[in-house]
C-alpha cells in the first residue's frame, strides 16, 4: 500500500484519503507533505500526475504519469480533457474514502473523470487559483471561471486557507454551505532564536515573482543605504522567473543582497535562526496574483523571529501590527523602509514581538491542530456521504 502510516496501528484508521497534487510535489509546498504526514484518524495516500525533483517526494508516493511516453503525451492530454484512466484506477486501487485535492486548477485538470468516482471530494484553495488564473483576459478566463463554477457543483467542501481567498471563492461561485476558511497551519517547535546569533539583517525566503515583493524590498534597501552610515544587509532565499532580474535590480541600486537560490526545509531553519528579521514584502501582482497566507511568515514567527511584513491578502489575519511583528501597506517601499530600519535600531522590539508572534502561532496556527479540525471535516464528508 502507498499510504502514509504512523502513529496508531493502520487497522484503527477511519479511512483512506488520497490527498493529490498534479505536480507531486514541489520543494516550496511543505506543508503539503507535513498535512499528509500529520494525519492521525485516517490515512494519507500522497497522489501525484508527474513527477517534479523534490525532496518532498518518497519512494511510496503515487505518481500517475512516469518518465516517458506517459509523461511526455498522456499527461498533458489528461489534464486538457480532465479524463485520467489512471487516477480513476487509483481510486479504485487504493480503496480511498476521500479525495482532496490542493489548488483549484488542479482539481479543474481532473474535472471529468472526478464527475464519474463516486468519492466525495476536498479542494482547498491557496492563492493564485482563485485570484490569478480567474482574472486571466478573454476566452481563458471565462473557460477557467467556467470550470471552477462546474467543480465547486462537484466538491463536496472547499477549503479556504484565508478569509481573503473564502472571499473570492464567494465571488467564483462557491455556495456558502460548502466554504469554509481553514488555516494549515505549522508544526510548532521548542527552537527559538538567541540574539548572540542573529549575523543575519533581513531574511527573505520565497519564490522569486512578483507577489512576493522582492523588488520592492531592494527599493526599500536603497532608501536605507543612502540614510544610514552602515545599511543593513539582506539574504534572498528562493529561486523563480524574475531571479536575474532581481540580480540586476540588487546591482543597479548598490545594495548588500545575497541570493542563495533553493535551499533545504533543514537549511530554511537554520537560516531563520540567524536572522535579526523576517520581511514579507507581498503585494498583488500585475495579473492579480496574490498570496493565500505565506508559510514563511509562520515558520519565521514559531521560532521567535520577528516579522516586518505588509496588509496583503492572509498576513493580517496572522500579524497584528505592533503587537506580533510590524505592518506597512503593500507596494510602499518607503514604508516598508521605515518598519525595517525601526526593528533593526530596536532589539527590545524585536524580542518583544518575536515572543509575541510565537506565542501567537502557538496557540492559533499549530499544524497538530489545524490537522485535527482537517480530520474533523473528513469524517464529517464521509459520513455524510455512505
Amino acid at each position: 500500500m502507498n499510504a502514509t502510516e504512523h502513529g496508531s496501528a493502520s487497522g484503527a484508521r477511519q479511512g483512506r484519503v488520497g490527498v493529490f497534487r498534479w505536480a507531486w510535489l514541489p520543494q516550496s509546498e511543505t506543508f503539503i507533505r507535513r498535512q499528509c504526514d500529520d494525519l492521525r484518524r485516517f490515512s494519507a495516500v500522497p497522489i501525484g500526475a508527474v513527477r517534479v525533483a523534490s525532496t518532498l517526494v518518497a519512494p511510496t508516493d503515487r505518481v500517475l504519469y512516469e518518465e516517458g511516453i506517459a509523461r511526455k503525451l498522456l499527461a498533458p492530454l489528461a489534464r486538457r480533457s480532465g479524463i485520467s484512466a489512471r487516477f480513476r484506477r487509483a481510486v479504485v486501487d487504493e480503496r480511498l474514502d476521500l479525495v482532496h485535492i490542493h489548488f483549484g486548477s488542479d482539481a479543474i485538470a481532473l474535472r471529468r473523470v472526478l464527475r464519474r468516482t463516486r468519492v466525495p471530494v476536498v479542494v482547498t484553495l491557496h492563492g493564485y487559483d482563485a485570484t490569478r488564473e480567474p482574472e486571466q483576459p478573454g476566452w481563458a478566463g471565462r473557460v477557467y471561471r467556467r470550470r471552477l463554477r462546474r467543480l465547486f457543483d462537484r466538491a463536496t467542501v472547499v477549503l479556504a486557507v484565508s478569509e481573503l481567498i473564502a472571499s473570492k471563492a464567494r465571488n467564483l461561485g462557491v455556495p456558502e454551505a460548502k466554504l469554509q476558511v481553514h488555516y494549515i497551519g505549522i508544526p510548532v517547535k521548542e527552537a527559538e532564536t538567541s540574539e548572540p546569533d542573529q549575523d543575519i539583517d533581513i531574511l527573505f525566503i520565497g519564490r522569486l515573482v512578483e507577489k512576493k515583493g522582492v523588488d520592492d524590498l531592494i527599493r526599500a534597501l536603497a532608501l536605507l543605504a543612502s540614510s544610514s552610515t552602515t545599511p543593513p544587509a539582506a539574504v534572498v532565499v528562493g529561486d523563480g522567473p524574475l531571479t536575474q532580474e532581481l540580480h540586476a535590480a540588487a546591482t543597479a541600486a548598490a545594495v548588500a543582497v545575497t541570493f542563495l537560490g533553493k535551499r533545504t526545509a533543514e537549511e530554511v531553519e537554520a537560516l531563520l535562526l540567524r536572522a535579526k528579521i523576517v520581511v514579507v514584502p507581498s503585494k498583488t501582482a500585475a495579473d492579480g496574483d496574490m498570496e493565500g497566507l505565506p508559510t514563511v511568515l509562520m515558520e519565521a514567527m514559531v521560532l521567535g523571529v520577528p516579522v516586518v511584513a505588509t496588509r496583503h491578502s492572509g498576513i493580517t489575519e496572522v500579524v497584528e501590527h505592533e503587537v506580533n511583528g510590524l505592518l506597512s501597506a503593500e507596494s510602499d517601499p518607503a514604508a516598508l523602509a521605515a518598519n525595517l530600519s525601526r526593528a533593526l535600531a530596536d532589539p527590545e522590539l524585536r524580542r518583544r514581538l518575536g515572543r509575541a508572534g510565537r506565542e501567537h502561532i502557538r496557540q492559533h496556527f499549530n499544524m497538530a491542530t489545524q490537522t485535527v479540525g482537517l480530520e474533523e471535516i473528513y469524517a464529517e464528508v464521509i459520513a455524510a456521504t455512505r
